[in-house]
């Protein structure tokens, strides 16, 4: 699934136009639809087919069909259970209606939640938090990225001591010497 978007399927009737353009019947069938959703933006969306008129997948133009592209809202629409690849939001400690909020939003890991995008993040109250949030568990769960981080601060603090030894000596070096200048 692309990190920027999650996919919802739903199903939608669809008119037989031609029977309508013939009879002037309306004849309807079900359509399969992929609604496409930028993660963390509920509000902007398309809805393309999943089917083409023969009954075969559409494909997209990254040579993928919907389903392929979106297995976990596909296993949803089918009833069917796929096991989520990341870390349960439930353990982050945050309330079951922000747990909701974000599954609406796609978002159903940890993971996710700390990948989120800028552009997301910042239109949406409180979402910026809880990515600072994620990416915080993500970091205390993990020690190696810890220990990187400890040696990164301390290179950086070690740069900076250096740094201003170095103006120290150059202001010494600057400063009139008291007394009389030797003969």
């Amino acid at each position: 699934m692309p990190a920027d978007t999650f996919g919802r399927f739903y199903v939608h009737p669809k008119i037989n136009g031609q029977k309508l353009y013939d009879t002037g019947e309306e004849e309807y069938s079900d359509q399969v639809l992929c609604e496409i959703q930028i993660t963390g933006a509920s509000h902007a969306s398309i809805s393309k087919p999943v089917y083409d008129d023969k009954g075969k997948l559409i494909v997209d133009h990254e040579g993928k069909t919907y389903p392929e592209k979106y297995p976990r809202a596909w296993a949803d629409f089918n009833n069917l259970t796929m096991e989520i690849e990341g870390t349960p939001l439930k353990k982050l400690d945050i309330g079951p209606g922000e747990i909701l909020n974000l599954k609406g939003k796609g978002v159903e890991t940890i993971e996710e939640l700390a990948e989120l995008n800028d552009n997301v993040v910042i239109g949406v109250q409180g979402m910026l938090d809880l990515r600072k949030k994620a990416q915080a568990w993500l970091t205390a769960m993990n020690p190696e990225i810890q220990e990187a981080e400890r040696k990164a601060q301390e290179e950086k603090e070690q740069a900076m001591q250096d740094k201003i030894d170095e103006l120290t000596k150059m202001v010494a070096d600057l400063k009139p010497k008291r007394g009389r200048p030797k003969k």
